[in-house]
């Protein structure tokens, strides 16, 4: 069975990606996947966002029986993260957002599209969900995530992935520290404070480790939770990549 890694880096370059590219290649050559990078779009110029080049892989790579599709702000544990689990035929894997419901009928929960997980037979989800377009009654209300959800729930093709497959930090650190449901960029007061404080959590779990007497506990707080995570997701913590790269190491 074939499977593909896929990343979507069009657009001026961050310099995250550095960090993110390499982790991904790591990952996929250690278990036997195939790594693709999509630097150039194929869709007409000004017509959608980067975010839709996600949908068009498999059909632009339709060789592959499975495709492992990620955001290039997911930063792979790939000294942890085990082979992709099985997935149905024709389902889409995808983990759980902590986003407060109730959700637009007949979606259940809302499915974070950081990570999606696909076989041969689902592409049609991802057809379907490209002609769909933007959704605005879903969050975050743009981009590919609406659409991937409506269709794959309307159809009921939807597989929950256990949540280390994409650890989302800042969500969870407003849960945990901060009593804070997600979606939190509308009060962007606490958004900033929020991120400075997760900034300093875990530079100071760094720099503790570093000397010997800082080590996490799994499950307990932040850092334990990210060093067990397969997968973690830098969605409006992007100025955190080099700490939590250190503290997956």
């Amino acid at each position: 069975m074939t499977t593909a890694i896929a990343m979507v880096t069009i657009g001026k370059d961050k310099w995250t990606r550095v960090i993110s590219v390499a982790r991904a290649r790591r990952y996929a050559a250690k278990h036997g996947y195939e790594f693709l990078q999509i630097k150039e779009s194929s869709i007409p110029n000004g017509e959608r966002t980067p975010h839709w080049e996600k949908l068009l892989i498999p059909l632009r790579y339709p060789e592959f029986d499975r495709y492992l599709i990620i955001d290039d702000d997911i930063l792979i544990n790939d000294r942890l993260a085990p082979p992709l689990p099985e997935l149905p035929e024709g389902m889409l894997g995808i983990v759980k957002e902590p986003v407060p419901g109730p959700f637009p009928p007949p979606l259940e929960w809302l499915g974070n599209s950081g990570v999606l997980f696909i076989d041969r037979k689902g592409m049609d989800i991802f057809s379907e969900a490209y002609r769909v377009g933007e959704l605005k009654e879903i969050v975050p209300g743009f981009g590919d995530q609406p659409a991937i959800n409506r269709v794959a729930w309307e159809q009921n093709r939807v597989t929950e992935l256990d949540w280390r497959w994409n650890y989302i930090a800042m969500a969870d650190w407003l849960r945990s520290a901060h009593g804070q449901l997600y979606p939190w960029t509308n009060n962007m007061a606490l958004a900033r404070f929020a991120k400075t404080t997760l900034f300093l959590r875990l530079a100071w779990e760094a720099f503790a480790q570093a000397l010997g007497f800082g080590n996490a506990k799994p499950n307990q707080g932040p850092v334990g939770r990210l060093q067990q995570s397969y997968f973690v997701h830098l969605i409006a913590f992007r100025m955190g990549a080099s700490l939590v790269h250190r503290l997956l190491r």
